[in-house]
This record gives structure tokens, sequence and C-alpha cells, in this order.
């Protein structure tokens, strides 16, 4: 049985490519999704497709606080393709909850050795929801187009860490992260 922290970029990456335009609060916000080809659209959105429809696939969330599910919330409507897959997968109980703690600012804390010696060894809030998660269930992470990730592993934290991250967009993923690294 495959189980997944599903980062929300690839939510939002496969309802775009579901409704040929970003979500509505980013439409709002005037964000952009970076993923712009419509192959790598289209792979992401088939690679969701697929979890949906796998009944042996599971999806994690965070509880008591649910700082994942809050997260795709901030970020896509519940009436949109991404959302739609999550409450599928809730509605069919192909999930797994796994107990997430915060710190006194309610981010995530990841309970391992390595983060108790350096509790921001994953800065980013969104991105330590996700580890918390990850590291507490043992799955790996779903990414589309978080060149964050790429990041954590080149400087061994993500070895450290025990996780291992599935980039649905490799390619794209490595190509994006290259050029980022290679401006001044």
């Amino acid at each position: 049985m495959a189980e997944w922290v599903i980062d929300t970029n690839i939510l939002i990456v496969a309802t775009t490519a579901q409704l040929g335009h970003p979500p509505e609060i980013m439409l709002r916000k005037g964000n952009k999704v970076p993923v712009e080809a419509a192959e790598d659209l289209e792979a992401v959105f088939s690679w969701l497709e697929a979890i949906n429809r796998d009944k042996e696939a599971l999806i994690v969330l965070d509880q008591p606080y649910g700082l994942i599910e809050e997260e795709y919330s901030h970020n896509i409507k519940k009436h949109e393709y991404g959302r739609m897959v999550i409450a599928n997968k809730l509605s069919q109980g192909l999930y797994r909850r796994v107990d997430v703690e915060v710190d006194n600012d309610g981010i995530a804390t990841i309970l391992h050795d390595a983060a108790e010696k350096n509790p921001n060894i994953v800065k980013d809030p969104a991105d330590r929801r996700m580890v918390a998660a990850a590291v507490e269930a043992g799955a790996p992470i779903a990414n589309a187009c978080d060149t964050d990730w790429l990041d954590l592993l080149a400087d061994g934290t993500l070895e450290t860490l025990g996780i291992r991250v599935h980039h649905v967009i490799e390619k794209w993923c490595r190509d994006t992260w290259e050029r980022k690294r290679a401006k001044p």
C-alpha cells in the first residue's frame, strides 16, 4: 500500500491543468503557476488522477491541527479539482492521519533527533508541516514544482531526516532549480 504526503503544489498544478487556468484563489491574488508547458501540466494531472483512482494509495494528513488541509484550503477552493481529489480520498477512508505537534508559533515540529539538535533544519513553515507528517508516516512527499525540496536534498537534510521526495515532473524541477542556482 502506497502512502503519500502531497505537497500543495501538486494540487495547484493539477487543478491548473484541469481548469486551463490557476485556481480561483491564486487568480484573485494575481499569482501564477510556474509550470506552463502542456506536457508538464498533464503529467502532474495524470499522476494525481492515478492516485485518486488507486484504492491502495493513501494520502497522509496531520492531526490534531490539520496543518496540511489548512494549507490546501488557503490555495484551492473545495469545488476545484485538487481539493476534490482530497475530499474523494477522505470520503473513501483512503487516508492516514499522523500526529504532528506545533511550536508556540503554530509551526509544525519535526520529531526527529536531527531536528531536536536544529529545530530550523527545515526553514519554510509550509515545508516543515509536510516533512513532519512524512517523518511520522515514513511516507514520501510528492512534489511538482517546489525547488526547495532539491535544496534540502543537496544540503543533506532529506537524507538526515530519512525523507524521500518524488518529483512528478523531475526534469522541469531540476532544470528550474539549476537555473535558480546559476543566478548570482
